[in-house]
């Protein structure tokens, strides 16, 4: 079966086969949609052109499932920044990826390869810390969904900023139908090149 091309319109927060809004890409049957909202929630989904997606959705691509996904978020608990990357280990149900903290927020979610974020501290005593880019592949290795991740900044931050990602070339997708079988080759084997072990297994020589 063909691919089809699907797009996305955010005039009616919808899926679309005609051209309408932003192209998503190439699906096949088997081929799924990732989507993030700005609550620290994410879902895998099949594409259909009835679903209807909130507005407060902040990632909505193709699913790729050995891309990792970058997130910084402010745990309400802990009262600390926490950087963590990890990829869906389930599909078709919807899961909190922060902590479950009334006062836990989101700060900037990434599904780039290699994501770059600019951290920009509060002036503490008149004093002014001069911003931090970070390397968020270097940063943190990929963990589990439910790690908490790892401690970004003890200070406190006005804003963190989405950089250029670094660059990084994706692996070519193979797809199942382009895959080539080669011929089935017979493999003649003479009566002198067989014998019987003592387990009864035939050893070839």
């Amino acid at each position: 079966m063909l691919p089809r091309k699907i797009w996305f319109d955010d005039t009616v927060q919808k899926l679309n086969t005609d051209a309408r809004g932003e192209l998503l890409g190439e699906f096949r049957p088997s081929d799924k949609i990732l989507v993030i909202s700005q609550t620290g929630k994410l879902k895998v989904i099949i594409p259909e052109i009835t679903t209807h997606f909130d507005e407060d959705m902040v990632v909505l691509e193709k699913w790729i499932p050995n891309k990792p996904i970058s997130a910084i978020y402010y745990d309400g608990e802990k009262e600390r920044y926490y950087v963590k990357r990890f990829l869906v280990e389930s599909e078709g149900k919807e899961e909190t990826f922060i902590t479950e903290h009334p006062n836990s927020q989101l700060e900037i979610v990434a599904t780039d390869y290699r994501p770059v974020a600019e951290l920009v501290f509060t002036k503490v005593k008149g004093v002014q810390k001069e911003n931090q880019v970070v390397d968020l592949e270097a940063f943190i290795a990929v963990k589990g969904f439910k790690a908490l991740g790892n401690q970004l900044t003890t200070d406190k931050l006005k804003q963190v900023n989405l950089l250029e990602s670094l660059p990084y070339e994706a692996p070519e997708e193979v797809v199942p139908e382009e895959i080539e079988v080669s011929e089935e080759t017979d493999v003649e084997v003479a009566d002198e090149d067989i014998q019987l072990d003592d387990d009864g297994q035939i050893t070839l020589f």
